[in-house]
Order: structure tokens, then C-alpha cells, then sequence
């Protein structure tokens, strides 16, 4: 791959999709070459995700045909946007990727090394994976002083611990742990520096 995909991680609200898109605007300022994407997509089965996850839906699918529907999506990703962004040289930046659903669906009990084994038969690794850690009870809060009151069905408290939990054994050499608790100017100089280095070292390569 001539590309670089970096990964932004960590359970909702703890400011990851902030952080991509000040990384994004950051190197677009400079002139690179990038591709922004977020999952689950706007694909057909995205859609499905976003609604068997709506607060107002009483949608329920079995753990197993989920975990189907969020691989169906990726692989679209990956085919249509990640891999043709790779091969072209950009730097492509994901507001989530297949650590999410191993996280997820691994707190619903399913094997997040099977899962991770599946998506990597076609999905790439991250060069570099920020994961924003923070407490669940902060994150709640942010959710609601952003949108209300009313959490989804991925958003629940005892869900999101177990999440966290799963987050936190992730243990892959890519991946940078960032305190989330922090200004987010501040965490964004961090990520931008990381970045940067990666960048500069791939060139030299």
C-alpha cells in the first residue's frame, strides 16, 4: 500500500469523530492527498445498522446476522473507498473500523479474535490506531448534553462498560492510547504529531 490509514476509536462520545475531522482539515490544509470515512456507512446495510440502533426502534436482530450485516458494510468500504484510497497514495482516515465491531459485538458476547480474524481476510491493518479513552460516566454525559437525554441501543451504561473493558485489552502495536478527558486542542496536537511522523517516515521509505 502507498496510503496510510489511520483509525480514530473509542465508545461513543468520547470525541473520536471530533478528532478525525480536525486531523482530516489539519492535512488537508497541507496539501495532501485524503480520504475522510466514517462507519457504519451510507451503504444499504449502514442504513439497516442506523436503524436497528435508533432509540425510537424496537428493531431487534439476532447477535449473528448484526455481526453479518456490519461485515456486509465494511467490505463495501473497503472495496469501493479504502483500498482504492491505499493504492492511490492518500491518507485515509476512519471515524471507526473493525476494532469497533469487535468491541460491540464482542460486549454481546461474541469472540473478538474471530472477529478480527474475519474482517482482516479482506480488510487492512491500521498504520495507526488513536484509541480515545474515557470514563463511561463522561461520555454519557456528553452524549446527552449533545442530543438529549435518550441513549441508543449501543449507548447503555453496563454495555458500555464491557465495551470499554474490550477496548482497553486491545493490546496491537498501532495503537496509541489517548486520554480523552483532556482539551481537545491539545489532544489534536498530539494525534497531528503522531501523524506527521508517520507520514515523514513512509516518505523516506
Amino acid at each position: 500500500m502507498k496510503g496510510v490509514l489511520v483509525v480514530f476509536e473509542g465508545i461513543d462520545g468520547s470525541g473520536k469523530s471530533t478528532q478525525a475531522e480536525l486531523l482530516y482539515q489539519r492535512l488537508k490544509e497541507m496539501g495532501l492527498n485524503l480520504y475522510l470515512g466514517s462507519e457504519p456507512t451510507d451503504s444499504h446495510y449502514g442504513k439497516i445498522i442506523r436503524k436497528i440502533s435508533d432509540v425510537d426502534t424496537d428493531i431487534s436482530l439476532p447477535l449473528e446476522e448484526e455481526y453479518r450485516i456490519f461485515l456486509e458494510d465494511r467490505r463495501l468500504h473497503v472495496k469501493e473507498k479504502i483500498l482504492p484510497s491505499l493504492m492511490a497514495g492518500r491518507v485515509v482516515i476512519l471515524d471507526r473500523y473493525y476494532h469497533s465491531t469487535m468491541a460491540y459485538q464482542g460486549a454481546k458476547g461474541m469472540d473478538p479474535k474471530r472477529i478480527e480474524k474475519e474482517n482482516e481476510s479482506f480488510a487492512p491493518r491500521p498504520n495507526l490506531l488513536f484509541l480515545m479513552d474515557l470514563d463511561v460516566n463522561e461520555a454519557i454525559k456528553r452524549i446527552r448534553d449533545h442530543r438529549g437525554s435518550r441513549l441508543d441501543s449501543f449507548e447503555k451504561r453496563e454495555y458500555l462498560m464491557k465495551v470499554l473493558d474490550l477496548y482497553r485489552s486491545f493490546n496491537h502495536s498501532y495503537i496509541r492510547r489517548i486520554d480523552a478527558k483532556r482539551d481537545k486542542i491539545e489532544i489534536h496536537q498530539e494525534i497531528f504529531n503522531e501523524v506527521k511522523r508517520l507520514i515523514f517516515e513512509r516518505g523516506k521509505g
